[in-house]
């Protein structure tokens, strides 16, 4: 069978063409006469299965038809076709499928109809118009305005041939990571994770800011701080330089960042599912300093196993390495994701410029800036601007100077002086002047203690931070208590100017308390000004925040507290129990305390109480019961006075009383 075709004359470009079926010898017998204004040819029985599918034309006599359908033995038919006039036909006569002339015709108007909308179509190309009216053409390019070409969906079959401009790569993409540049090392210039056992299990420690590093059993690791290989494409001039050692076949040493509300990175939890089965793509510029070590990318949520990348060996020279349109957060429940870079092997390598994207395809470096962190600060008078027990020096073991900062330590015979100082200090109006002599070995520090259970301390990660200046190298460095063991920054380098020193450690879960300060540990003898230290929740030191002054106050009458002061004072009245004993004088805390206080008084000589007269008659002792968190009772004994009546307390400019509460 050889198909013909005919087709409907197109009113625009692209419009279908309509093929007519032909076949060779097809001829039925007519069963039903029929008149020139019917539409249905009625076959003999077995006639319908011999024509072709429509559409197709055949003839009766002298009519041409044309079929538009079949319905058993019926053709449903345009009577009076090619040229022909419809009339009435008789029963028996043959409908045949001829060569008439419409099929030659319809052939040629098609390819006619072929060659024009090829023409119009090279014309439309020519002046711009043979796509949309919405896509705009420069030069030799052309814009799509609102067009979406998904690359990421393979079954599409959508590819880009060639360069494109701009490249994908240079698109302007948020980066997820902080300080993927290196640029903020608040703590120490160099960590190091030293090698343990072959047994000895994973560790890991804070090394720049936003970043933790990992190692475990007998291989090691260094992070260090670097201007001397960034990455040219790094303005900052600072790389992130380490040094790797693995001996085990399985075991890689890690660096990573946790993308979570805990590390600072997301403002919720509920912006990690904002990641939810989109693709994300990493990547690093890398270089090879020295040996032969490798590195992949790999992603942790939590709960379902790692997407990790598979192992890369960079070269001598900066190179950007990416794992691409990987979709690590597939589940609702996965609610955290760490990013991490492992490294295997031998060697020294630079590393800068970590970018993390929400998309299939990765880019170029760009640094996140973040707003500053207005964080609270936990500690009492962090700025050391509180003195209500004196101006000092104050010297010895676990004595307290300024406002709830204590010196503790190993005496021996070493010996530390804290004085208060309004030249020295960093900002505000006071600082901490402390001179350190050493001797036999003590080591000593000016340190505040928090207890866990008050504030909901226990297993949480917090980061220390305080201002220090010295012109002695390597004799102060901060220190943090995390209820096991003390976690240190780097030693002051003794330029003379004020220094952030920080510290980051997870308080343990079992820690009672824990303890902050500046320690002088290291056997020199040094001067040096503290000032303007800050404790906040999280692995980020945030700069020193200022409390209202009335806050800052209340903190401290929380845990020291003095009645009196250099002028006489009434300080309560009681009531004479007979002429000899003033007593059940009600004393109030301008605060509620920490814990029951201790009360304490000066000389009884210096207080005095009013006789019916309404001169003062002095005490000859005094003293305290029924002490709690909220207040006192005060007892004293003295002359001249009358059972029954009221009488007033009276402190004189060195008559007080002194509340110490320390938990």
């Amino acid at each position: 069978m050889i198909d013909d075709f005919v087709t409907v004359e197109p009113a625009a470009i692209g419009q279908q063409t309509v093929f007519a079926h032909t076949a060779n010898n097809v001829s039925g017998v007519l069963a039903v006469a029929c008149s020139p204004s019917d539409t249905t040819i009625s076959l003999s029985p077995g006639g319908g299965a011999l024509f072709p599918n429509a559409p197709f034309y055949c003839s009766i006599e002298f009519e041409v038809v044309w079929c538009l359908s079949k319905s058993g033995d019926n053709l449903i038919v345009q009577r009076g076709m090619d040229g022909t006039t419809a009339t009435s036909h008789a029963v028996g006569l043959s409908v045949e499928m001829r060569n008439n002339a419409g099929l030659w015709t319809d052939a040629y108007n098609a390819i006619n109809s072929v060659s024009t909308d090829v023409g119009t179509l090279q014309t439309n190309v020519g002046n711009k118009t043979a796509l949309p009216a919405d896509t705009v053409y420069t030069g030799a390019t052309q814009e799509l305005t609102h067009k979406t070409i998904d690359l990421t969906d393979g079954t599409k079959g959508n590819v880009i041939l060639g360069n494109v401009s701009p490249d994908p790569s240079q698109l302007v993409y948020q980066n997820i990571l902080n300080n993927g540049g290196f640029e903020e090392w608040y703590t120490a210039a160099s960590t190091t994770l030293a090698a343990g056992t072959p047994t000895s299990g994973s560790r890991s420690a804070a090394f720049s800011n936003f970043w933790q590093m990992s190692g475990i059993n007998d291989s090691a690791i260094t992070c260090a701080r670097d201007t001397s290989n960034a990455d040219p494409g790094n303005q900052s001039g600072v790389d992130n330089l380490i040094n790797i050692s693995t001996v085990q076949a399985a075991d890689n040493v890690s660096i990573w960042e946790e993308v979570s509300t805990a590390n600072g990175v997301l403002a919720s939890n509920a912006d990690i599912l904002k990641l939810l089965n989109n693709p994300l793509s990493i990547s690093a510029r890398v270089k090879v300093l020295s040996g032969t070590p490798t590195f992949r990318f790999r992603y942790n949520n939590g709960v379902s196993a790692d997407t990790v990348g598979p192992w890369i060996t960079p070269t001598t020279s900066y190179a950007t390495y990416k794992f691409e349109n990987q979709v690590p957060i597939a589940n609702p429940s996965e609610i955290l994701l760490n990013v991490y870079l492992d490294f295997h092997g031998v060697g020294q390598l630079a590393l800068d410029n970590v970018m993390l994207i929400v998309g299939s395809v990765a880019t170029n470096y760009r640094p996140k800036f973040l707003p500053p962190i207005k964080a609270i600060n936990l500690l009492t008078n962090g700025g050391m601007e509180i003195w209500q027990r004196g101006n000092g020096p104050f010297t010895g073991l676990n004595v307290f100077s300024v406002d709830r900062w204590q010196n503790v330590g190993s005496v021996a015979t070493a010996t530390i002086s804290v004085s208060k100082d309004t030249t020295n200090q960093d900002t505000g109006n006071v600082c901490a002047a402390v001179t350190f002599t050493p001797g036999g070995g003590g080591l000593l520090a000016v340190s505040q203690s928090l207890v866990t259970a008050d504030i909901n301390l226990r297993g949480r990660t917090l980061s220390f931070s305080m201002r220090i200046k010295t012109s002695t190298a390597n004799a102060v460095r901060a220190g943090f208590y995390d209820g096991s063991a003390w976690n240190y920054s780097a030693y002051h380098n003794g330029n003379g100017q004020y220094q952030t020193l920080t510290v980051t450690a997870s308080v343990v879960a079992g820690a009672t308390y824990i303890q902050l300060a500046a320690w002088f540990d290291n056997f020199i003898a040094v001067t040096a000004y503290i000032d303007n230290a800050m404790l906040v929740i999280g692995n980020i030191p945030a700069d020193y925040v200022p409390l209202h002054p009335a806050d800052d106050l209340a903190r401290c009458l929380r845990y020291y507290e003095r009645l009196g002061g250099t002028v006489t004072e009434f300080l309560g009245t009681g009531q004479a129990t007979n002429t000899t004993q003033v007593g059940a004088i009600p004393i109030r805390w301008k605060v509620q305390k920490a814990v029951t206080p201790t009360v304490t008084f000066d000389d009884a000589s210096q207080y005095g109480l009013t006789i019916a007269s309404g001169a003062q008659s002095s005490a000859t002792s005094i003293g305290s019961a029924n002490t709690t968190v909220d207040g006192t009772t005060v007892f004293c004994n003295t002359t001249g006075v009358v059972a029954g009546n009221a009488s007033m307390l009276v402190g004189s400019g060195t008559g007080r009383i002194y509340i110490e509460s320390n938990p």
